[in-house]
């Protein structure tokens, strides 16, 4: 059954809500900005004080500011005429932004607790040559909404016949297909298989940082942590500690992973991915089809051991449009990633081709650059301070060693009509697939050494990010090379 009537062709004021939410966000930018003249305020009222000059000026700015968020809600309009999305805004000066529904890569959605209060999403669109995601409308209810996304994503012919017409449209509700949910015990595999260092850093650096802020000295952490020694012993004090660590930092680890993955799912339609997630931010973004340049999928340790990967989808845009649709969404299951590599290209047969791997010189050099010399250049200083601890910076050589060694072992670089593949990692896994036709421009790097040795490293420039496939034979390099431009000349698809 069709949905009722839109008229987008008359223009159209977000929510009421949007009033109070824009209120909202003032009063937090005035809290973030004027803390210390209220802190000055609340100070000298205890002593006495009189602070008639201040309380105006936080007063002034404070009106001014309200006044700003209720002329903006006023004066803010959005329709839809001659296929292109109109957004009208400003303060006293009328501006006025013009979106052509076809170059509207992407709408996405957000919720907020704020928004999810009041049962609003916040629009925010991708369009082709925007530098910056400043389109956006803060509030427009549910069925609007939906009914907008599904207009400018699904309805294009239809809108500009409609509009030619009678102005209105009757929207069609899509048909998706949903391919993952995520239920709670995927949600603690994913926390559980964090990375907990990470989390470690994060907490570290927290702690450190409101330590400094209160004033704490290191004589008096200095002295906490004598007396701590003395009263627990030194052994139960260690133990303590790092039991303490690891618990919080896998706390921490599964906190983050609930908020950003609760009531998680993606679905697929004719045009692309819808992905939602989140539990106090709930977010959708729509990812089409058509503006993916490659995917990839990875794994650490301990996930691989256990089949569960984060998959992406590298979409073509400007650094900011990327990220906002940077997508990495959980595969459970290892049939999920062919299912949902389907719409871009299956996975290759690889058992049937013969793997391109990185020559061992890889390993010797980055022992060298990245282990050798570094440790030759810290000893001398360190040694200073530390006399023969020093030369435990040696311990650096190993571990460059042993994961340039697993790096190299592990690389292989699959080969067919259509596409690439290509599995690498260190102590976990990434693979990674791209057409050929996606490939912007491919360029061949060679060092002295690489020269000497008939070796090479390709740089492949897609619109979603460069792909390195490092220290492989000259001309095998010189042979993907003169394939991928080929391919490049023949194709007639869009990289866009």
């Amino acid at each position: 059954m069709n949905n009722p009537v839109v008229d987008w062709s008359k223009p159209q004021r977000q929510s009421p809500s949007a009033l109070i939410i824009l209120l909202f966000k003032t009063i937090l930018s005035l809290l973030k900005l004027l803390w210390p003249l209220l802190l000055v305020l609340i100070l000298n009222k205890k002593s006495g004080s009189t602070t008639d000059k201040y309380e105006y000026i936080a007063l002034g700015i404070s009106v001014l500011s309200v006044l700003r968020s209720v002329i903006e809600y006023y004066n803010f309009r959005f329709n839809i005429s001659e296929n292109k999305l109109i957004i009208t805004s400003g303060l006293f000066t009328k501006k006025t932004v013009t979106l052509p529904l076809d170059k509207i890569q992407a709408v996405h959605a957000e919720q907020t607790w704020v928004h999810r209060l009041f049962n609003v999403s916040k629009l925010s669109f991708d369009s082709a040559g925007s530098e910056k995601m400043e389109v956006k409308i803060e509030a427009v209810d549910k069925f609007r909404t939906a009914a907008l996304k599904e207009l400018i994503l699904f309805n294009r012919k239809e809108v500009a016949v409609a509009d030619a017409s009678a102005g209105s449209v009757e929207i069609q509700t899509v048909k998706e297909e949903t391919l993952i949910t995520l239920a709670g015990n995927d949600l603690l595999k994913l926390g559980f298989s964090s990375n907990h260092l990470e989390a470690f850093f994060l907490i570290a650096i927290f702690v450190y940082s409101t330590l400094n802020n209160a004033g704490v000295s290191y004589k008096e952490f200095e002295g906490g942590a004598k007396w701590l020694d003395e009263n627990f012993g030194q052994n139960s004090l260690s133990l303590f500690l790092a039991i303490a660590v690891l618990l919080i930092s896998i706390g921490f680890s599964v906190i983050k992973i609930l908020l950003t993955y609760f009531d998680f799912s993606i679905s697929r339609s004719g045009k692309g991915y819808r992905v939602k997630s989140g539990l106090l931010n709930k977010k959708e973004k729509f990812v089409p089809f058509r503006k993916i340049q490659f995917i990839s999928w990875k794994a650490n340790w301990i996930r691989y051991k256990i089949g569960l990967f984060l998959l992406q989808f590298h979409a073509t845009g400007n650094e900011q449009i990327q990220k906002k649709m940077q997508i990495k969404v959980p595969v459970t299951r290892n049939e999920f990633i062919s299912l949902l590599l389907q719409p871009y290209h299956s996975l290759l047969p690889v058992a049937n081709l013969k793997a391109i791997k990185i020559h061992r010189a890889y390993i010797f050099r980055r022992i060298f650059i990245l282990g050798i010399l570094p440790s030759i250049i810290m000893i001398p200083f360190l040694y200073a301070y530390f006399q023969y601890n020093s030369f435990f910076v040696l311990l650096l050589i190993c571990f460059v060693g042993l994961s340039a060694f697993l790096f190299q072992k592990k690389f292989r670089l699959w080969i067919d009509n259509e596409a690439l593949q290509i599995k690498k990692g260190v102590w976990g896994s990434h693979e990674l697939i791209l057409k050929w036709t996606h490939i912007q421009s491919i360029n061949i790097e060679q060092s002295i050494y690489q020269r000497k040795n008939n070796l090479a490293t390709l740089h492949l420039n897609t619109a979603g990010g460069i792909i390195n496939i490092p220290f492989i034979e000259l001309n095998k390099a010189r042979a993907i090379q003169n394939y991928a431009l080929y391919k490049i000349e023949c194709s007639s698809e869009s990289w866009n």
